[in-house]
């Protein structure tokens, strides 16, 4: 799970759950219905990330290089994975537990942060190449609401976006976005 993904997943707060489908086998990921947790295997090992970050309400200007180490397994029902991430401003932590819910056909998320604080509860929808982190139950209500997006080329590559929309998911602004490249399987 590339820093990205994690450490935004506890941010993530989408507003649709529309696009909610596994994708069909592709060239780049091999899936198999009896085991759709497979899947977000291609999360496990090594990766260099550059980041970019945008000046927004919610974000400052910054660039910044991570290298991230994501030890995952599968636990029963379970695909667990811990993340330990390091870059200029400290290291950080992450577990993440993935599990498939099979009557909403999308895989449920839970990220634990090791400073601390409350678990977050999402889902992992996935179209083709394109994965998006969204809350558990988008709050229309909200303010503010959040996603992140990740796009593959192949099983090495992924270029992903954090974004915001302050109108219910009609627009959405960029925050933050990178390439991240697996280094180690």
């Amino acid at each position: 799970m590339p820093t990205r993904m994690l450490a935004a997943a506890a941010l993530v707060l989408a507003s649709s759950l529309a696009a909610r489908q596994l994708p069909a086998a592709s060239q780049t990921r091999q899936f198999d219905a009896r085991d759709p947790l497979k899947i977000v295997a291609v999360y496990s090992g090594r990766w260099h990330s550059e980041d970019e970050t945008f000046d927004t309400q919610f974000s400052k200007a910054s660039k910044e290089s991570v290298e991230i180490a994501n030890t995952c397994s599968t636990d029963g029902e379970f695909y667990v994975c811990h993340q330990q991430v390091s870059k200029p401003s400290g290291p950080a932590g992450a577990m993440v537990i993935f599990l498939w819910n099979a009557k909403d056909r999308l895989i449920d998320t839970y990220v634990m942060q090791s400073t601390g604080g409350n678990a977050y509860h999402g889902h992992l929808v996935m179209a083709g190449d394109t994965w998006t982190w969204q809350a558990a139950a988008p709050d229309k209500s909200a303010p503010t609401q959040w996603r992140t997006l990740n796009t593959f080329s192949g099983t090495d590559h992924i270029v992903y976006q954090t974004q915001f929309s302050s109108d219910g998911g009609e627009h959405w602004t960029t925050t933050r976005q990178g390439k991240e490249t697996r280094v180690v399987p």
